[in-house]
């Protein structure tokens, strides 16, 4: 446990505090404004700040799908950088695989999320700034998260919101780094969730799937009609796959290893 806090201390602050971290923020934020374009003339428009939130982090338009690359930039080419520069071999003797293993795999997922998270603050700073209206004039939809604000509030339907859109971020930047472990190109890992968002959908066309599975929906849109079991769906499916790229990380980590 020693040995994975080390390794995690390190993982992090290389991926925190670095220009890629604080590129992936403002990538982020372009990502958010420029989905508003999909549903407004300007993003300038004073729209209410609840409805530009759903539209910059819901809609299944725009560039909705590139939150899926930008999220790999913070940290997910790290592998592949540390086993160019030898640091692999050396963070392996020091603190071991399992170690280095679940660091890289929690630094990598975290790092997205909280760019994500950072990237979403950001964005609902400058619309309150700008003195927009919270709610609507007219009525709130009765469906999806608008169905949190009435019981919960305004900033918990934000919080969810929030968390959606960063465990998919942090699930794209560990499927990147699975990838780079077979794959030994910066490139083709960092644009391999993309990838591997398009060949899923295909899958769930093709075996029928619910659409409670796809990963459009999950991301960018909501099922179920109780907005609490989505996000607990959405939080679960996300973390499951995560948590199997994960695995498949460790795999070809200690096959690569020979062990």
């Amino acid at each position: 446990m020693k040995a994975l806090r080390r390794a995690l201390k390190v993982d992090l602050h290389r991926a925190v505090f670095s220009r890629a971290f604080l590129l992936t923020v403002l990538l982020l934020m372009g990502w958010l404004f420029f989905n508003l374009l999909f549903y407004t003339e300007n993003v300038w428009t004073r729209v209410d700040i609840v409805t530009q939130l759903n539209s910059a982090t819901s809609g299944a338009f725009g560039l909705a799908e590139l939150l899926l690359a930008i999220a790999t930039v913070p940290y997910a080419w790290s592998y592949i950088q540390d086993r160019n520069s030898g640091f692999e071999a050396q963070a392996l003797q020091r603190v071991g695989f399992r170690a280095y293993g679940f660091s890289k795999i929690l630094s990598v997922g975290l790092s997205a999320f909280l760019a994500a998270i950072t990237s979403i603050a950001l964005f609902l700073g400058i619309l309150y700034a700008r003195g927009l209206d919270v709610l609507p004039s007219h009525p709130l939809s009765e469906s999806g998260y608008f169905l949190i604000i009435p019981n919960g509030g305004v900033f918990l339907y934000y919080l969810v919101h929030a968390v959606v859109t960063g465990l998919g971020a942090a699930m794209a930047a560990v499927v990147a780094l699975a990838v780079s472990t077979m794959v030994p190109n910066v490139y083709v890992a960092l644009m391999s969730p993309l990838l591997w968002y398009y060949i899923y959908q295909v899958l769930c066309s093709i075996f029928f799937l619910s659409n409670a599975f796809s990963l459009t929906v999950i991301l960018f849109e909501q099922y179920f009609a109780n907005p609490w079991f989505n996000f607990l769906w959405a939080c679960v499916f996300l973390l499951t796959m995560t948590a199997l790229f994960g695995r498949l990380f460790l795999w070809r980590l200690r096959k690569e290893r020979g062990k």
